[in-house]
C-alpha cells in the first residue's frame, strides 16, 4: 500500500505576501546569512561582530522590503527609511541618533507661499530599530539596549511638539524583539522586567514600554515571572537552519517579525508630528 504523500510545508508569515525577506532573491537574505557566518564562524573575536553596522545595514534592507518609497496619491503619505537620523532637540539636534528610523513624510497642504518659495514637509516617526553588536546578547545587554532606546525615545517624542507613540524594535546581532514605545496609555500591570543572569537583582522597565501583542514568546506568563523578559527567547534570524522534518526552523519567528511590520505598514495615519527639526 502506498503513504500517504507528505504533508505540505507550513506557510510563514503574513497571508496573501508574494514574498518575505528571508527568501532568496532579497537583499536581507543576504545580509542575515553575512551577518550570521560572522557570528557563527568566528564568534566575537573579528570586527564585524564587535560593530554596530552590519545589523544596522541589515535592518535597514528589511525595513526597505516593506516600506515602499513611493505613492500614486497626490500630495500622500510616502515611506521613508533613515539610519542615524537626527532626534535631539533643536539646540543639539545630534544629542540622539536612533539606527534606524521608519517614518512617513508628506506635503504639507495650505495656501501658496511666495514666488519660488519650496512648500513645506512634514514627517511622522512610525518605527524605531535600536541595533547593536552581538556582544550585546545578555541579561545587562538586552536591559541596557532597551533602557537607552527608551531615553531617547522620551526625548525626541513626549513633550517635544507633542507626545507621540512609536513602535519600537530591539535588535542585537540577528535576534531581536518588538515593543510599543506608548506614553500615552502607559502600561498598568505588572512592568516588563528584566533578572540578571548573575541572580539576584532585577531590571524593571519604563511602564512606557509594552508589548505590542499578548503570548510574545520572550515575555513569562508565569505567575511567579510574569512580565519577565527571557531574553535568551529573542527572535531569530536566520535563513537556514531547519528543524526536524525539513522545514526552517526559525519560519515562525520571521513570520511574527513580518506580521509586525505588516501592521505599521498598513495601520491608519497615526496622530501628531514630529518636530520641524528633526531630519
Amino acid at each position: 500500500m502506498a503513504g500517504l504523500p507528505p504533508p505540505p510545508p507550513p506557510q510563514f508569515g503574513v497571508p496573501g505576501y508574494q514574498r518575505h525577506f528571508w527568501e532568496p532573491g532579497c537583499t536581507a537574505y543576504l545580509k542575515i546569512i553575512q551577518l550570521n557566518n560572522d557570528i557563527n564562524q568566528n564568534g566575537l573575536a573579528t570586527a564585524q561582530s564587535r560593530l554596530e553596522r552590519p545589523v544596522t545595514n541589515m535592518w535597514k534592507s528589511i525595513c526597505l522590503f516593506y516600506f515602499r518609497q513611493i505613492t500614486n496619491i497626490p500630495n500622500g503619505p510616502v515611506w521613508a527609511v533613515d539610519a542615524e537620523s537626527l532626534r535631539g532637540s533643536a539646540n543639539n539636534q545630534a544629542e540622539h541618533i536612533p539606527d534606524i528610523v521608519v517614518l512617513k513624510l508628506w506635503e504639507r497642504v495650505g495656501p501658496p507661499g511666495l514666488p519660488g518659495q519650496l512648500p513645506q514637509v512634514d514627517s511622522r516617526d512610525y518605527l524605531w530599530v535600536e541595533c547593536k553588536k552581538d556582544a550585546e546578547d545578555s541579561a545587562a545587554g538586552w536591559k541596557n539596549v532597551i533602557h537607552e532606546a527608551t531615553t531617547r525615545l522620551k526625548a525626541a517624542h513626549v513633550n517635544n511638539n507633542g507626545t507621540r507613540n512609536i513602535y519600537l524594535i530591539i535588535a542585537i546581532g540577528t535576534k531581536c524583539m518588538c515593543f510599543v514605545f506608548d506614553p500615552l496609555n502607559q502600561y498598568v500591570g505588572p512592568r516588563l522586567h528584566i533578572a540578571s543572569d548573575k541572580g539576584g537583582v532585577i531590571w524593571q522597565m519604563d511602564p512606557m514600554i509594552k508589548l505590542p501583542w499578548t503570548g510574545a514568546r520572550y515575555v513569562s506568563a508565569a505567575p511567579a515571572t510574569v512580565g519577565r523578559i527571557l531574553w535568551e527567547k529573542a527572535y531569530k534570524l536566520d535563513t537556514h537552519s531547519l528543524d526536524a522534518n525539513g522545514w526552517l526552523k526559525r519560519g515562525p519567528e520571521m513570520g511574527m517579525i513580518e506580521g509586525f511590520l505588516h501592521v505599521i505598514r498598513t495601520m491608519p495615519n497615526l496622530p501628531g508630528i514630529n518636530p520641524a527639526h528633526f531630519n
